[in-house]
């Protein structure tokens, strides 16, 4: 057990080390077109949307062959990457900061060769890879809350006590779910209730992409995949959307079932003489989680 746990504790310094060196690497680039970045953070918050467009292409004239390392490997490369944009942010400033409603998110966008692919091409060969697909929305769910983080009183007594507990699913990207009960009691033996308005939570939605009609081969029956959109994202795709998305896939320790977790997105909204297949087309960026 002893040596286990000495080889346990360098593997994990190393991997703070490397998240580290990420964050310090994304605050560079960052900083190095801080009038752009500052404009265009500032105009997407100004606007009420928290998912800040990065181009592929200038991680690429940044450092050579990032491009696809990221394609190949996104959850190691994003959650530094978001954790370096906001502290950007609280950089340039600190009272937006405090005033945001979401986290701030980045969303790929740009060539993705190979990777972009249909609902056919989603094979296990796309499995911790970013791909872009192309499809239709065919079915919508109902946008639902999402407990985040639960926060418990001492039942029947004000005396101002509080203790909380975050809740994740398999959606998160992390090694390992928070799995587990309520709290029933606090470590002095109390009996504990939760705080229905006091909790946090976020919506989520879950929807279904067809094969478009142009892309599917002949003499085959369309192809699905379903996937969760959360937060900002819910209620922004309705039926017979047709979109470009992106999404990352992992698989689960113990099942071989996977999940689309849609991560950004971007709009348009054509002249309304269009025809209704071509009246919105919103670009949406999934993260496919393990559960």
């Amino acid at each position: 057990m002893a040596s286990i746990d000495a080889t346990s504790a360098p593997e994990g310094r190393l991997a703070r080390e490397e998240y580290e060196e990420k964050v310090r690497f994304f605050s560079n680039f960052l900083n190095s077109n801080r009038d752009e970045w500052q404009n265009k953070i500032s105009q997407e918050v100004a606007n009420n949307r928290y998912r800040i467009p990065l181009e592929l292409s200038k991680l690429q004239d940044a450092q050579p062959g990032l491009a696809r390392r990221i394609l190949e490997q996104p959850v190691k490369y994003l959650e530094p990457w978001e954790e370096a944009l906001l502290n950007f942010m609280e950089d340039i400033d600190v009272s937006t900061v405090k005033t945001l409603k979401q986290p701030l998110r980045l969303s790929l966008t740009g060539a993705f060769g190979r990777n972009h692919i249909t609902p056919r091409g989603l094979t296990s060969n796309c499995l911790g890879r970013l791909v872009c697909i192309e499809g239709v929305v065919t079915k919508c769910g109902i946008s639902t809350p999402k407990l985040l983080q639960s926060i418990h009183v001492r039942k029947g007594v004000d005396d101002g006590h509080v203790e909380s507990k975050d809740h994740r699913d398999a959606t998160a990207f992390v090694n390992q779910p928070m799995a587990g009960a309520m709290p029933k009691a606090d470590a002095e033996g109390n009996e504990l209730e939760i705080e229905i308005g006091l909790s946090v939570y976020k919506d989520s939605q879950k929807f279904t992409v067809q094969e478009a009609p142009e892309s599917l081969p002949r003499g085959q029956i369309p192809r699905n995949v379903e996937v969760i959109c959360e937060g900002d994202l819910a209620d922004k795709a309705s039926p017979v959307t047709e979109f470009r998305s992106q999404e990352c896939t992992s698989p689960s320790q113990h099942h071989f079932r996977t999940q689309q977790m849609v991560s950004g997105h971007q709009s348009s909204l054509p002249q309304a003489s269009r025809p209704l297949r071509n009246c919105w087309k919103p670009h949406l960026y999934w993260m496919m989680s393990k559960i």
